[in-house]
């Protein structure tokens, strides 16, 4: 290469050619190849990697180095560069180029946890009581709760110096909390144990003396109390002596002792006894007189005054009670009839003593009849005049007696007729009181006559030129029927005359309660005579419009056919498709009379298709190069033109020749559907020869000499020996004429 040249790539190589000439042409030449190489190592960014200080993991950010060549060099390690473990380590760095040129660095990681946990609330203070029967707690399985621990890095563990019993009194509790870089934090909480288990507390059993009269006091000697406590006690006594012993003198009666005792956290528990003083000798008790008087009116209970009973004691009387209220005053409401009254009379030692009076109501009012039975509706079965009286339910009167009810009866009779019935009802209380009330039992006659036989239906015909008949004509009979209970009445509703069709002649039965029967008879007139036609439908044609291929009937007017019929016609109707096709349809027409008697005829509609096939593309022109020696091809493929019809395929025909010679020619595409529509298109054939003549042989060259006298001639050339395989047109030259 030319002095100078810079060779650029690491590993480029290029020849060099060294020549040496010298004055006479001698030339000395030598070659060797230049290879460009990079020996130089990459520098690092940071000439010291910094030390790396963290407490619990650290992340190292990978170091870069740049390179001559390859720019900027990501340093690669086979150290980790996560660390979480406390401890020192050393990494090496190494950044090497694309050509294997290499530096290194090591860089320190040193991880050392220094913060202590953090106990941000210690266990709340608490307290517990003693075990039952026990002065201690035993503190194995109870819950003090646990402080709240954070730590920067890890935690190891926390714990407390809790004893496995606590006595009695405050305790206070050291938990300590350890990281695993052995770093301690500690809180203190207070336990208290208390004691809120009462002393046990048995008081001596009931005490019972008899004593006699006259005597109404006597000196009692009371055991003491059995007395303990889980902790401690501080005192106990009674609330009749104020000490300790409850020995003393006791009155008459029942007097109850209470314990109390208290231990030295001021818990206490008590318990009571009676001591109770008797005598033996019953009370004096006596009654009052007997009591009779009338209930209140329309009741059946009076409030009657009952005077006291009296009674005494050497020991008092406790109370006076009877057995009707409880109570020591027996005057109250009470029911009719004898209440026996029992009193008892309870001196202060228990002794008791009876006696009996009597409490005598009298009802004096008749039951009241709140509502007597209502009227009564009762309906003839079929076939009876009269029914049984067990054949109809008599409700009972509602009674308010509120002193019972004995009997109640009525004076229904045995059987009841057609018509309305009074029943009376009496009702007698269970003190001989009465009352009575009435009501109506109507016995209604509902069966309608019984139709043995309705006539029959009937089928009569009407004739030409008639639509009706008379009734006297179609067979009305009347039914046969049957009622044992009254007269009869026969009626029907028939017209008097009947129309072509079917008619329902309802027959109408009535008996003397107004009761009907009906029956129905079907009375058919029938016309069998069916329409005169008098002109079918005459044929139609319609045409297709551009684009269909089908028309719809609602597009074609199509004429009814002209018809005659005696009675009403029902129908015209045709068989007509709702869609048309090109070609002869024929429609069959059906006339219908309202008796189902029916005439047809048919009917042809045409339809024609004069729309040609559309031509949506017609082929494009052709250029065809004939080769050398050719002047035709009869190998052209000619594409066909693009065409459609809605209404039936296509048949695409030209008048292309075999043979497409050199120049134009054009071909005529016809397009034609089945139904002989055509349309047309043209298309250019343009056949080229492009290779030139052959000139086989030029003509010699030629020397011509002029006459005496003449400076020009006129030249005769000799053409050309020429050949081409499609004629040759001209022949000329570009020389003068002269």
């Amino acid at each position: 290469p030319a002095p100078f040249t810079v060779l650029s790539g690491v590993g480029t190589s290029q020849l060099v050619e060294i020549r040496a000439t010298d004055e006479a042409g001698n030339a000395w030449v030598c070659q060797f190849t230049l290879v460009l190489q990079d020996t130089i190592s990459p520098i690092p960014n940071s000439a010291t990697l910094p030390d790396v200080l963290e407490e619990c993991n650290a992340t190292l950010l990978i170091p870069s180095a740049n390179d001559n060549c390859d720019g900027l060099i990501t340093a690669t390690t086979t150290d980790p560069i996560n660390y979480s473990a406390q401890g020192s380590y050393v990494v090496t760095w190494n950044y090497t180029d694309s050509e294997g040129n290499s530096t290194s660095q090591t860089q320190n990681i040193i991880i050392d946890d220094t913060t202590a946990p953090d106990i941000s609330a210690c266990s709340p203070d608490t307290s517990f009581t003693v075990d039952i029967d026990s002065c201690e707690k035993l503190m194995a399985g109870i819950d003090i709760g646990t402080p709240s621990v954070t730590d920067n890095c890890a935690l190891d563990t926390v714990f407390n110096d809790l004893s496995a019993t606590l006595p009695l009194g405050s305790h206070v509790i050291t938990w300590t909390a350890i990281d695993e870089a052995g770093n301690s934090s500690i809180c203190t909480q207070s336990i208290e144990i208390v004691d809120q288990e009462a002393p046990s507390l048995t008081c001596p059993n009931d005490t019972l003396v008899i004593i006699a009269p006259p005597s109404t006091s006597e000196f009692i000697n009371i055991p003491l109390p059995l007395v303990s406590d889980n902790c401690s006690l501080d005192s106990y006594s009674n609330d009749f002596t104020g000490i300790e012993d409850a020995s003393a003198i006791y009155n008459i009666g029942t007097t109850v002792v209470t314990w109390m005792a208290i231990d030295d956290s001021g818990n206490s528990s008590s318990c009571s006894m009676s001591v109770t003083l008797l005598d033996n000798v019953p009370p004096e008790i006596t009654c009052p007189p007997n009591v009779d008087v009338d209930a209140t009116a329309d009741s059946c209970e009076a409030y009657v005054v009952v005077d006291l009973p009296t009674a005494s004691d050497s020991d008092g009387i406790a109370s006076i009670t009877n057995d009707y209220n409880g109570t020591s005053d027996a005057s109250g409401i009470y029911p009719v009839g004898e209440t026996t009254l029992t009193w008892t009379a309870t001196d202060n030692s228990g002794n008791t003593s009876q006696c009996q009076s009597l409490v005598s109501v009298n009802d004096v009012s008749p039951p009241t009849i709140v509502d007597c039975p209502s009227d009564v509706e009762v309906y003839l079965n079929s076939g009876e005049c009269n029914i049984d009286s067990s054949d109809v339910t008599i409700a009972s009167p509602l009674v308010s007696e509120t002193c019972g009810v004995d009997t109640m009866y009525n004076d229904a009779p045995a059987s009841f007729v057609v018509g309305s019935t009074t029943i009376t009802w009496t009702v007698l209380d269970d003190s001989g009181n009465s009352s009575i009330c009435q009501f109506n039992v109507s016995v209604i006659d509902t069966i309608v006559p019984v139709i043995i036989d309705c006539p029959n239906d009937t089928t009569s015909y009407v004739g030409l030129g008639e639509c009706d008949l008379d009734s006297s004509l179609v067979g009305l009979v009347q039914p046969i029927i049957d009622d044992p209970c009254g007269d009869i009445m026969i009626s029907n509703d028939a017209p008097e005359l009947f129309p072509v069709g079917s008619t329902t002649v309802q027959w109408t039965i009535s008996d003397g309660s107004g009761n009907s029967s009906i029956c129905l008879q079907e009375i058919n007139v029938l016309d069998t005579i069916p329409p005169t036609l008098i002109d079918c439908s005459s044929d139609a044609e319609v045409y297709l419009d551009e684009g269909d291929c089908t028309i719809s009937l609602a597009d074609i007017t199509l004429e009814e056919p002209l018809i005659e019929s005696d009675c009403e016609v029902l129908s015209i109707s045709s068989d007509a498709p709702s869609v048309f096709s090109p070609g002869t349809t024929i429609v069959l027409w059906t006339i219908e009379d309202a008796s189902g008697n029916s005439t047809t005829c048919a009917q042809n509609v045409n339809v024609i298709d004069t729309i040609a096939p559309a031509i949506l593309e017609c082929p494009e022109d052709s250029l065809v190069i004939v080769s050398e020696s050719d002047c035709f091809t009869s190998t052209l493929v000619l594409e066909q033109p693009v065409a459609t019809d809605p209404c039936s395929s296509l048949l695409i025909t030209n008048d292309a020749p075999a043979e497409f010679w050199v120049g134009f020619t054009e071909v005529l595409w016809t397009i034609s559907d089945t139904l002989g529509n055509e349309s047309y298109c043209t298309q250019i054939v343009q056949v080229i020869d492009d290779t030139p003549p052959v000139i086989v042989e030029c003509a010699s060259d030629t020397v011509i000499y002029s006459g005496e006298g003449q400076c020009d001639i006129i030249l005769n050339l000799n053409p050309p020996s020429v050949t081409d395989g499609c004629g040759v047109d001209t022949i000329y030259h570009n020389g003068p004429a002269a």
